[in-house]
């Protein structure tokens, strides 16, 4: 989400220009690049600012100014026999009758509701899951599994986190680009799905963090 929307939320919420300014420079940054300069490397913005991901901030503020965006689209999924589902910025529309769904006109009226709402679907991500087939929602599975069980984080996800933790407690290194932080975070993913399937990546967890290193 642009800086620019973001001041406009402030500013519909009653803030002056200068103050709703300030808020939208602290709530989001921009991509930078290390570039040398006069013997010094400095950070340069290589692109506009944004809601960055990660934030405590970004969720709330996503959320506000898609408040009438998901009124619309939850409205359009019940007209249809629809439910509809949004997390960030990826949107679900799922089908449960035993009727084919009228996916067409679902789709026709999506892009006119987002781009009423100054949005655009971005066509590489846009697909269409059907049934006999493995469904991935936000990166967990959400069909294939027992009557009345959770979504399951996809098995593969789950051989890497494995061979992670198991790689760094025999003193190998990790992969490329791969932190601490990053496998705490695959855990805790793990976890909120399938406390007891995460238990033992838990306490291989634990053991790396007693021995005091982020590498």
């Amino acid at each position: 989400m642009t800086w620019r929307r973001v001041k406009g939320l402030f500013r519909k919420g009653g803030y002056g220009e200068q103050v709703a300014t300030v808020l939208a420079l602290l709530c989001t940054e921009a991509p930078r690049e290390l570039l040398p300069l006069d013997g010094q490397h400095v950070h340069v913005a290589s692109g506009p600012r944004a809601l960055p991901q990660g934030a405590p901030t970004s969720p709330a503020l996503s959320n506000t100014v898609c408040l009438r965006l998901d009124c619309r689209l939850s409205g359009l999924s019940q007209k249809l026999g629809f439910r509809y589902t949004r997390y960030a910025d990826d949107l679900t529309f799922s089908w449960h009758e035993a009727e084919p769904p009228p996916l067409g006109r679902l789709l026709r009226c999506v892009r006119m509701i987002l781009k009423a709402e100054g949005f655009v679907p971005h066509p590489e991500k846009t697909r269409i899951l059907r049934r006999g087939r493995r469904q991935t929602v936000t990166g967990l599975v959400v069909n294939e599994t027992p009557s009345g069980s959770p979504a399951r984080v996809p098995r593969a996800q789950v051989r890497r986190l494995r061979a992670a933790l198991h790689n760094r407690l025999n003193g190998k290194p990790g992969k490329e680009g791969e932190s601490l932080a990053q496998l705490r975070g695959w855990v805790a993913f793990l976890h909120m799905t399938d406390p007891e399937r995460a238990k033992p990546f838990l306490a291989q967890l634990k053991q790396l963090e007693e021995r005091g290193t982020d590498e």
